[in-house]
């Protein structure tokens, strides 16, 4: 809970009525923000609308090229245009909640609070439930950190009425929703707070965009090697049932033409491929004795959880345990089951585990660890396995129904086509490359830095994200609180 949320330790009679009765305590917290110099987002407004409900059984099955944006567009400051309903070009045509690119969405809803930055042209319609913003230049960005924290989310939890499973926040709700801005009190110029947190958030968002965009070359250099290098096309044909007992399995994910087009173009790769055998794969586990976030054999704790869909992990816990560690080098972490997803999509997502940066760690069953590699070729095989003709593959060779899963045995049958070095090493470099930083000039910062994000890897990307995120939400505990601020760059 926001240190700015208060639980009172009493309440009136008349408090419990004007709440229809509720006795239950978040309906009784209170908003106190020491910093009196408050905007509420409706004065940081040009325009704002609401979502609309699309019947289910006009979903499409199919990619129509419109989308009905839900939340699951939102799990990124950016909006993510592969995720939502599909819908017909009547639909959206008709329709006037279009979005256009520099809209805010905040959902009212589901996940109460979660904001995403619409930064491309896309045909999409909004779903109930979110709201878009259209704010006005000099505070998108400042408005937009204090989303990214718990700020937003806390503050509409007090506004808003429970409901039975979640919150649901009125349109007004987030209309009346105030935003504390600088103060002489933070800073001798207020206004340059301000711009700090607007580019700090910038530069995050690009980061974003920057990891989208050297996800998608990663992707369009592997599809365009082996498309270029095939030994011999592809035919289709139903599987015989000597291809059934060969495989052992009778669901239909081996078997379709899309898994098999794609499985060819490994299989058939001019200079052949290489597998990584069972023995290989190590499990990782839950130590018996153990205690969380202790102060004596602290480890880094690794779960599927905390590894996001670029493969980073992100250090929320840490455990002690007299027992030996697992995580002592440079190796790489599948996630060998996650309920994420519909096909089967995010089982075999892959995390380099950078022994220089994280330290000792222990990772749990959810994973498996490859360490015998040296780090080129972790870095590679980390990289493609994360790439979209991997995630196809790993999505058909999962099984389960809600909780999609793999094991060694599985992983053994995937197949790394054998690349040259110099192919493998540029691809490795998108996921893997650093840059020196220059923290020295605040007037360029952003322009200094949207070079920087193009020359960093993947990986570096994500491990700055964090960062700021950090400065961000230290900066905006002293905005509310009236604090003096000294600028990190």
């Amino acid at each position: 809970m926001s240190d700015f949320l208060i639980k009172p330790n009493s309440i009136r009679k008349s408090e419990i009525l004007n709440k229809v009765f509720s006795l239950h305590p978040s309906e009784h917290k209170k908003i106190i923000i020491p910093n009196t110099n408050q905007k509420s987002i409706k004065q940081l407004i040009i325009e704002e609308g609401v979502g609309e409900q699309i019947d289910v059984n006009d979903y499409l099955r199919f990619n129509s090229q419109y989308t009905l944006v839900t939340i699951s567009n939102m799990h990124k400051c950016i909006i993510d245009t592969e995720q939502g309903e599909k819908i017909s070009p009547y639909i959206y045509h008709s329709s006037n909640k279009k979005l256009l690119k520099g809209d805010v969405l905040i959902s009212r809803n589901a996940s109460l609070g979660k904001i995403t930055l619409v930064n491309k042209e896309f045909n999409g319609i909004l779903n109930g439930g979110i709201s878009y913003l259209r704010l006005k230049e000099n505070s998108k960005f400042y408005l937009f950190a204090f989303f990214l924290m718990d700020y937003g989310a806390d503050y509409l939890t007090v506004l808003t009425s429970g409901g039975g499973t979640q919150k649901n926040a009125k349109r007004q709700n987030l209309l009346d929703l105030k935003i504390p801005f600088p103060t002489n009190q933070n800073h001798k110029n207020p206004d340059l707070i301000q711009k700090y947190v607007s580019q700090l958030t910038e530069n995050l968002i690009d980061k974003e965009e920057q990891i989208e965009i050297k996800q998608s070359e990663i992707d369009s250099i592997v599809y365009k090697e082996l498309n270029d290098n095939q030994k011999k096309k592809f035919t289709y044909s139903i599987p015989k049932i000597s291809v059934l007992k060969k495989n052992s399995r009778l669901d239909s994910g081996l078997y379709t033409e899309k898994y098999q087009l794609e499985n060819h173009l490994i299989e058939n790769y001019k200079n052949g491929f290489s597998q990584i055998s069972t023995d290989k794969y190590k499990s990782g586990s839950t130590p018996r004795i153990r205690i969380f976030n202790g102060s004596k054999y602290k480890y880094q704790w690794v779960t599927p959880t905390n590894i996001n869909d670029e493969g980073f992990f992100r250090p929320e816990e840490t455990i002690s345990t007299p027992k030996p560690n697992n995580l002592n080098k440079d190796c790489i972490l599948l996630i060998n089951r996650t309920s994420k997803g519909k096909k089967g999509e995010y089982v075999g997502i892959t995390c380099f585990y950078d022994f220089n940066y994280y330290g000792k760690g222990q990772h749990n069953q959810g994973l498996y660890r490859i360490e015998h590699l040296p780090k080129d070729e972790l870095l590679f095989i980390t990289a493609f396995m994360n790439s979209r003709i991997m995630r196809k593959i790993c999505g058909n060779v999962s099984i389960g129904s809600k909780m999609k899963e793999m094991k060694s045995y599985d992983f053994a049958t995937l197949k790394y086509p054998n690349f040259d070095k110099k192919l493998k090493d540029k691809i490795a470099k998108l996921y893997y490359n650093t840059s020196k930083k220059d923290n020295t000039n605040f007037q360029k910062y952003l322009e200094i830095e949207k070079l920087r994000n193009n020359e960093l890897g993947i990986y570096q990307l994500n491990i700055e994200i964090l960062e700021i995120k950090n400065k961000l939400k230290n900066t905006i505990e002293e905005i509310i609180n009236n604090k003096k601020i000294e600028i990190e760059l």
